[in-house]
């Protein structure tokens, strides 16, 4: 999807919102997932077809701890610079990807040698 059509606002209100109606649907048990995620998919339609992706994250809670939230701000963040024309599109997903990486993956590699041998696999 072109970067061109997203309109920020509206996705991180729908993104917003959603959460809500989801904590308060697990909360409360009401409606099965499936007939939640059909609700949900009509009221919050914009959110639906532009990004499923964050759609299911919100849905499934996958969005509620402050880190993740924080992370998914970070990268509207930087798509918005994209949108802005400031940075292409591949530079800050290249950007997110390396911090991502840098975060989650690089110190496992950095303390491989700490680890117990688990497999004969060497650096």
């Amino acid at each position: 999807m072109p970067l061109a059509d997203l309109d920020f606002t509206i996705l991180e209100y729908q993104i917003n919102e959603l959460r809500k109606d989801s904590r308060n649907w697990r909360n409360s048990g009401t409606t099965t997932m499936l007939d939640f995620k059909k609700d949900m998919g009509e009221k919050y339609k914009y959110l639906y077809e532009k990004s499923e992706g964050l759609f299911n994250k919100s849905i499934n809670g996958e969005l509620e701890t402050e880190e993740a939230e924080a992370r998914m701000l970070h990268m509207l963040s930087l798509l918005k610079t994209a949108q802005n024309g400031k940075r292409s599109k591949e530079a800050v997903e290249k950007q997110f990807g390396q911090e991502m990486f840098n975060k989650h993956v690089q110190p496992i590699i950095d303390n491989i040698d700490d680890a117990p041998a688990v497999c004969n696999v060497k650096k």
